[in-house]
C-alpha cells in the first residue's frame, strides 16, 4: 500500500505472499505508526492497474492527491500480481515460482483486502474507514463484505467507480475477444503467470509510442481495445498513463473473470472454478500435476459445489454504497450495474451518479474530472465523527 501523507515503511503483517506495503516518503522519519487526525480512505485499483493509477497525474488532478487535499488520510492498496509484487520479501526468485501466482480474485478479496483494511484502521486509530474501489476494486469489497459480514461495520461508505461485479454485458473489444478465444486457458496451460508486466509494456507505450509520428495514437489504440474511447483524455495522456499501465496481473485473476463471462444463464459473482476433476488434486499432492491444476471444486468448497463454485451472497452487504457510473463504460455497463443494484438489499445504495461522457478509466485518468469533487463530498458526509 501507499499512504498520503507520511514517510516510508514496509508492511510485513500481510498474509504470506501478499504485497509488501510501501509509500512515498514525505520526510526522512518513519511516521507509519503515527495516527493522522483525518478520516481514512482506502483506494483500490482495477484489474491490470496499480495504486499508481490514483497518482500518475499531477498533484492537482490525481485522485489520491485531490482527496488528501480535501482532508482525508489516503491509503492506496495493491493487488497481488501487479508491479509492486516484485517487492516481495522473498525476492525476485519467489516471483518466478508459479505457486506465487496462484491467486484469483478470491485470495485478493478474502485474504489481502481485510489485512489491508485492518492496517488502515489500526494505524489511523479509527473505527471505520471509507473505501473507494475502481473496476475490480469494487468487486473485491463486495466479495469481502458478503463472505465476512463483520467488515460491513468497518466501512463508513464504499464508493464504487465503474463498479465491475457482473460481466454479462461487458463489451471491451480486447477482453471479450480474449474470453471468446479462451486466451486465459492458453496462458494457464503455458503457466504464463504474468501476461502484462509493466517492465515489458512500459518501454513500448511510454518509449516507442512517444516517438511515433502519430504521437500517442499507439498507446491510445491499446487503451481503446481494453476500455473503449475517452473524450476526456488526449493522446499525450495515454503516453503518460502507459508508464504505469498495464501494471501486471496474475493470469488466474484474468481466468476467474473469464469463467464468469463464459458461464451460461443468469450472471453471478462466484468464487474461482477449479473444475470437477478431483484426480488432478491427487496428482498435485504427488508433485506431478501442472502447477495450476492443484484442486477441484469438491475438494475446495465441498461436495455440494462439485459442479459449480459457490456464489457470493450480495444480500449480506450492508455498508452504505455510492455508485459512480459512466455512460460510455464498456466494462461496467448500465445493464450489469443494474443487476448489481437488484442483487443488493434495499437502501444499501445511498448515492448514485451517472456521468454520461465517462468511459471506464476516466474515473482515474481523466483530468479535471467532475466526479472527484462529488466523491470527496460523499466520503466526508459519511465519515465517522471521531477519526
Amino acid at each position: 500500500m501507499h499512504r498520503i501523507p507520511a514517510g516510508r515503511y514496509r508492511h510485513t503483517e500481510l498474509p504470506h505472499g501478499a504485497l509488501e506495503s510501501t509509500r512515498a516518503a514525505a520526510s526522512p522519519a518513519d511516521a507509519a505508526a503515527e495516527p493522522v487526525a483525518k478520516p481514512a480512505v482506502l483506494l483500490h485499483h482495477g484489474i491490470t492497474l496499480s495504486s499508481a493509477s490514483f497518482a500518475v497525474l499531477n498533484a492537482n488532478e490525481s485522485l489520491a492527491y485531490v482527496l488528501a487535499d480535501a482532508g482525508f488520510d489516503v491509503w492506496m492498496a495493491n493487488s497481488r500480481g501487479n508491479t509492486f509484487s516484485w517487492q516481495h520479501e522473498d525476492g525476485a526468485q519467489a516471483m518466478r515460482d508459479p505457486r506465487y501466482w496462484r491467486v484469483s480474485m478470491d485470495e485478493i478479496a478474502l485474504s489481502d483486502l481485510p489485512a489491508q483494511l485492518d492496517r488502515v484502521l489500526s494505524t489511523s486509530r479509527t473505527r471505520r474507514a471509507a473505501f473507494v474501489g475502481h473496476s475490480q476494486g469494487s468487486a473485491l469489497l463486495m466479495a469481502l463484505l458478503s463472505e465476512r459480514p463483520e467488515y460491513n461495520d468497518r466501512v463508513s461508505v464504499a464508493a464504487q467507480l465503474g463498479p465491475v461485479t457482473f460481466v454479462k454485458e461487458m463489451a471491451a473489444p480486447f477482453l471479450v475477444g480474449g474470453v471468446t478465444n479462451k486466451v486465459d486457458q492458453i496462458l494457464k496451460r503455458l503457466a504464463w503467470v504474468d501476461p502484462m508486466p509493466t517492465r515489458a509494456t512500459a518501454p513500448v507505450l511510454a518509449g516507442a509510442c512517444r516517438r511515433w509520428p502519430t504521437g500517442g495514437s499507439c498507446a491510445k489504440g491499446m487503451a481503446y481495445s481494453f476500455y473503449g474511447p475517452s473524450v476526456h483524455m488526449t493522446p499525450d495522456d495515454y503516453v503518460e498513463i502507459g508508464s504505469v499501465w498495464p501494471a501486471g496481473v496474475a493470469s488466474r485473476n484474468l481466468e476467474h473473470w473469464a469463467q464468469m463471462m463464459r458461464r451460461e444463464g443468469e450472471p453471478r459473482l462466484t468464487k474461482y472454478d477449479f473444475g470437477n476433476n478431483c484426480t488432478q488434486r491427487e496428482a498435485a499432492l504427488e508433485g506431478v500435476a501442472h502447477p495450476f491444476y492443484e484442486s477441484c471444486n469438491a475438494a475446495e468448497y465441498g461436495a455440494q459445489h462439485a459442479d459449480a463454485p459457490p456464489e457470493y451472497d450480495l444480500s449480506k452487504v450492508t455498508a452504505p454504497l455510492a455508485l459512480f457510473e459512466g455512460g460510455l463504460d464498456v466494462l461496467a455497463t448500465a445493464a450489469d450495474v443494474g443487476r448489481l443494484k437488484k442483487a443488493l438489499r434495499p437502501g444499501v445504495v445511498v448515492y448514485e451518479q451517472l456521468y454520461p461522457t465517462y468511459n471506464h478509466v476516466d474515473f482515474v485518468f481523466a483530468r479535471n474530472a467532475l466526479h472527484k469533487g462529488d466523491l470527496a463530498e460523499v466520503l466526508m458526509r459519511y465519515a465517522p465523527r471521531s477519526f
